[in-house]
């Protein structure tokens, strides 16, 4: 909600691969910004998003807000939510789900897939301690079979 289109795309409207947080959780707190890394797929969503924004006649200026209401404004955190909870209604989502629950999967997928704690998972969720990361590794009895099974008796 505080992106800039400055924030995700270069002066030609391409996507950035990394975008630079100014704001975020303990921002007061950092000495640095926060990047985060965008993949190639979403990138290629972001070009839309650009192609969209110009043929709507939405500014495109590096410090016009990236996500814009009907009337122009910058959206708000309660727009955002409620926005999300209608989408999901629509969608027929059987439980309600939050950002951070997307956030939790989004770290818990990426330790699945990698196994690797520290330098991917820790740094993907932009924790400070390790400890904090910890909560994503839920560990499965296919994960457990497979490290029993590598014992030797």
């Amino acid at each position: 909600m505080a992106l800039d289109v400055g924030d995700v795309f270069d002066i030609g409207g391409k996507a950035r691969w990394r975008i630079v947080l100014r704001v975020f959780k303990g921002a007061s707190r950092a000495s640095a910004g926060q990047d985060v890394l965008v993949p190639e797929a979403l990138r290629a969503k972001l070009n839309k998003l650009w192609a969209w924004k110009v043929r709507e006649g939405e500014s495109v200026d590096a410090d016009a807000p990236l996500f814009v209401s009907r009337l122009g404004q910058r959206l708000s955190l309660r727009q955002v939510r409620h926005g999300f909870r209608v989408w999901q209604k629509r969608a027929g989502f059987e439980r309600r789900a939050t950002f951070h629950m997307l956030r939790h999967t989004a770290c818990s997928n990426l330790y699945a897939q990698t196994k690797d704690i520290r330098l991917l998972t820790q740094r993907f969720a932009r924790h400070r301690s390790l400890v904090t990361t910890m909560v994503y590794t839920h560990p499965s009895d296919d994960d457990l079979a497979r490290a029993v099974e590598g014992l030797r008796c």
